[in-house]
């Protein structure tokens, strides 16, 4: 059985390279990702091609990709982690940065996501923000 933590920084760091097919190889085909739905690209997304959907409207959105995993903690079975992601972003036309927490919970198996929940601290205020105000 491969570590869950292993398998999350795994994903994140093919995703800050840029590197799609090493992202899309840590992804299941049958992956399911449930967005926050305080937020304006919130709802679910299914597969590699819908979890590329997702990051697309988010890193639009906030300018890029700009996150950094702070802590993260597997569950005693094995399959699944949650991490705290601390996240940074320009909305839009702001020039104000925005910061904020994330809460991520996922599950692996055979070393790939097949699912992932996502959380952000304090939504109203980050969709003010992506809004202009």
């Amino acid at each position: 059985m491969t570590n869950p933590v292993d398998s999350y920084f795994a994903l994140v760091e093919a995703l800050k390279a840029g590197d799609e097919a090493a992202t899309r190889a840590l992804i299941a085909p049958d992956f399911v990702m449930y967005e926050d739905e305080g937020m304006p690209y919130g709802g679910v997304y299914r597969g590699q091609d819908g979890f590329f959907e997702l990051i697309g409207k988010v890193w639009g959105t906030w300018g890029g990709s700009h996150f950094e995993p702070l802590y993260q903690i597997a569950d005693p079975a094995g399959t699944r982690v949650c991490a705290v992601v601390g996240f940074r972003g320009t909305p839009g036309q702001s020039n104000e940065p925005v910061e904020a927490l994330i809460n991520e919970v996922w599950e692996f198996r055979d070393g790939q996501a097949i699912e992932a929940r996502v959380w952000y601290f304090d939504a109203p205020r980050l969709c003010r923000a992506i809004a202009g105000g």
